[in-house]
C-alpha cells in the first residue's frame, strides 16, 4: 500500500476552510442549494463562503456542524497539513521562539 504525499497548499486560510467545509458537506451528500434551505440563508450567501470568496464567521461554522453532526473544529486543518505550508520570506519555515510561562516554579 503507498502513501499519499500532502503537497504544501498555497490557499488562504479562508479558502482552506471553504474547500474543508465542502469536504463534509459533500459526505453529508448536502449541496450549496440544499444548505441554503436547511439554514434559512440566500444560496448566493453560502455559495460566497463554500467557494472562499468570503470568509465564514463562527456562527456559519457552528450551524452547518450542528446540521451534518460534526466539530466546528473539525472544518481546520490538523496541525500535520499547515506544517506543509509554505512560511516565511521565500518559503522557508519560521520557527518561534519557546515561551516558558513558568519562569519560576514554587514547589
Amino acid at each position: 500500500m503507498s502513501e499519499v504525499l500532502q503537497m504544501p497548499s498555497n490557499e488562504s486560510p479562508r479558502e482552506r476552510v471553504a474547500a474543508e467545509v465542502r469536504a463534509h458537506l459533500a459526505r453529508a451528500r448536502l449541496n450549496g442549494s440544499r444548505l441554503a434551505t436547511a439554514l434559512g440563508q440566500s444560496q448566493t450567501y453560502w455559495s460566497r463562503r463554500l467557494t472562499g470568496r468570503v470568509a465564514f464567521d463562527v456562527d456559519d461554522l457552528s450551524q452547518i456542524a450542528d446540521l451534518i453532526g460534526v466539530e466546528p473544529s473539525d472544518f481546520f486543518a490538523t496541525s500535520n497539513e499547515r506544517s506543509l505550508r509554505p512560511r516565511g520570506e521565500g518559503g522557508g519555515s519560521v520557527t518561534l521562539p519557546r515561551l516558558d510561562l513558568n519562569q519560576r516554579p514554587s514547589d
